[in-house]
């Protein structure tokens, strides 16, 4: 008797298979008339037992004077947690002289079950202990035989189909489903084991399932996952309240064999990313959109590594972990061109207003609205002239107001004098000349002379004029207190720098050519509404608000104006040019003028038009 230690099947010999202690009688079925034998014990030969003569390595029964005896054998104790094979009692027939041999395998009692399948996702199957049917087991797996390589375990918990039932005591929740590791995944062949952990009196002895092993051979696979996202404040990450585009979007990968999916809108996943290189590309970005991240292309892409030696690119949200990559996210924002925006006063373009004012416009900066209420509670009006006005995505004012002139009952402007501003240069010059005001030399008030003019600090109340093209380069020019100031420029002029007016003094600009404002004069933060030119600034011709005017050089400063802008004033054609381009911070106007009262109030002479009285006198 002995138990198969190393499950080839066979008994190997004395040592440590053989079992000690089972007890075996033998009963004769054929009458011969002899004494019925004593039952014999296995004995500590190796579990070797027998009746008759001891020869050799093990006992056997003889019987010398009969031929083909029939004799029955049983085994009167069975260890716990064993049955035998074959089953007792077993039936022999002896003979003469012939040694009759009956070799018991002591097997222990074991789960049953099977190994269904086994491939790069999962392996499954099922399995049960006849001990407790209502006990789920434990499955361990291993990679190869003899226990080494240790790949997981899981409890056999799953309801599988009727039949495992019927095997499993008629319950059927004793399947299983083991995900495949990373470590099986190297391109090379590997043996699955499952091996079933025994419960009851067999708890210690846990057989390979059938149809174990399985053979796999699976490649490293990865992931990469990440959104097209609307970037509302344009800083390439996806924030706390930034939401994903929600139409259609198009991402593709270089590699060979990589699978892309879009769980939900917006985002993507590319699965079976073999380790290595490639590139994930945003293919449709979608009309009336930009990029805020990556800045590349087109089209915009990550270069990007999977699998060991994970990269993400350099995006400014993806992690890698585990050989794949989340968060790898493109960013999008409305692509707002830049607009202009007034506080409190009126806004006149007689060749039509077209202010593209975006719809996700920052109410920071006021909201969707060309014109804001001033100080007296309620916005400017807008004229368009004889045409139609254009406000993008936006309006005139806030509603109820939202006032705006326009076709097909707005007009041009008509000045009273004909053809004439009074703020033109020329108007202006003559006016002073009518008035018999003292006329300046600007020079006397400018070291560095009128093309590097460096203004005064304590520039009197008076009338100034430069015959030729003048730069005021103060960085941060502030006129005096109490100071009435006209300056007329016979040619353009260029503000370098930020010009302040206090409250109480006046300062006016005419020039009879163009006015330029440096791109340098402004605020870096699209939000700010701190004045960087006040005054009164007429232009015969063009103002013009310098600017690199393209989000590929760099992001222009907001301009923000205190006061009154005039162009075209000599009627011989002008414009406003507006050259600044806040890019993603288009959200928020790229000029702005606010209403200043006090410098209509405190307007010198030269600047107020006459009141006349008629009377008539009899002759």
């Amino acid at each position: 008797m002995y138990e198969d230690i190393n499950g080839n099947g066979v008994y190997d010999g004395p040592g440590p298979e053989g079992y000690n202690g089972a007890q075996i009688i033998l009963n004769e079925t054929t009458n011969t008339g002899l004494p019925v034998s004593t039952p014999q014990n296995t004995s500590n030969l190796g579990g070797n037992w027998g009746f008759g003569l001891y020869e050799g390595s093990y006992i056997h029964a003889t019987y010398s004077n009969y031929t083909n005896v029939s004799v029955s054998l049983t085994i009167s104790t069975i260890p716990a947690g064993y049955v035998l094979s074959p089953s007792s009692p077993v039936s022999v027939t002896v003979n003469p002289s012939v040694d009759t041999r009956v070799d018991w395998k002591l097997v222990r009692t074991a789960p049953k079950g099977f190994h269904d399948n086994s491939d790069c996702s999962v392996s499954g199957g099922w399995t049960c202990d006849p001990d407790n049917y209502s006990q789920a087991l434990d499955v361990h797996f291993y990679d190869g035989p003899g226990f080494t390589t240790f790949i997981g375990a899981v409890t056999a918990n799953q309801t599988r189909e009727p039949a495992v039932g019927a095997e499993c005591g008629g319950n059927s929740n004793h399947g299983f489903t083991f995900t495949t590791p990373a470590s099986v995944k190297d391109g090379t062949n590997h043996s699955i084991y499952a091996y079933p952990i025994n419960i009851g009196a067999g708890a210690g002895y846990n057989p390979l399932l059938g149809g174990s092993p399985r053979s796999i051979s699976c490649s490293i696979t990865n992931t990469i996952s990440g959104s097209v996202f609307v970037d509302a404040n344009g800083d390439g990450r996806k924030n706390v309240g930034e939401s994903n585009y929600t139409g259609a979007i198009t991402i593709t990968s270089s590699g060979t064999g990589d699978i892309g999916t879009y769980p939900s809108p917006g985002s993507f996943l590319i699965s079976n990313a073999q380790p290595g290189l490639r590139t994930i590309s945003y293919g449709n970005l979608p009309a009336g959109y930009r990029l805020t991240y990556p800045i590349n292309g087109p089209p915009p892409s990550f270069r990007v590594r999977v699998g060991p030696s994970c990269d993400n690119g350099g995006s400014l949200d993806a992690i890698c972990s585990g050989g794949n990559i989340t968060n790898l996210n493109f960013g999008i924002t409305i692509n707002a061109s830049p607009w202009i925006q007034a506080t409190g006063g009126n806004i006149r373009i007689d060749s039509g207003i077209n202010d593209q004012i975006p719809s996700n416009a920052d109410p920071l900066c006021g909201g969707a609205y060309m014109s804001l209420p001033g100080n007296g509670g309620q916005p400017g009006i807008v004229h368009s002239g004889a045409r139609s006005a254009s406000f993008g995505n936006g309006q005139a004012s806030a509603n109820p107001y939202n006032w705006v002139v326009s076709a097909p009952d707005g007009q041009k402007y008509t000045p009273p004098t004909p053809n004439t501003v009074r703020t033109s240069y020329n108007y202006l010059l003559s006016n002073a000349s009518q008035l018999a005001l003292t006329i300046n030399d600007l020079t006397a008030q400018c070291s560095g002379g009128l093309s590097n003019c460096n203004l005064s600090a304590n520039i009197p109340t008076g009338v100034y004029k430069a015959d030729g093209n003048v730069t005021l380069t103060n960085a941060n020019y502030t006129f005096p207190a109490s100071r009435n100031i006209v300056i007329l420029v016979n040619g353009n002029l260029t503000f370098g720098g930020k010009v302040h007016v206090p409250s109480g003094s006046t300062a006016m600009f005419s020039v009879s050519g163009d006015i330029h404002v440096d791109k340098g004069v402004g605020e870096a933060t699209n939000t700010s509404s701190l004045s960087d030119l006040e005054g009164i600034f007429s232009a015969d011709k063009n103002f013009i608000v310098e600017g690199n005017n393209s989000c590929s050089v760099g992001v222009d400063l907001r301009l923000n104006i205190a006061g009154n802008v005039i162009s075209n004033a000599a009627y011989g054609g002008g414009s406003f040019v507006n050259q600044r381009n806040l890019c993603l911070g288009n959200i928020c106007p790229s000029v702005s003028f606010t209403q200043r009262l006090d410098l209509i109030i405190n307007l010198p002479p030269l600047l107020r038009a006459p009141n006349y009285i008629w009377k008539e006198v009899a002759p």
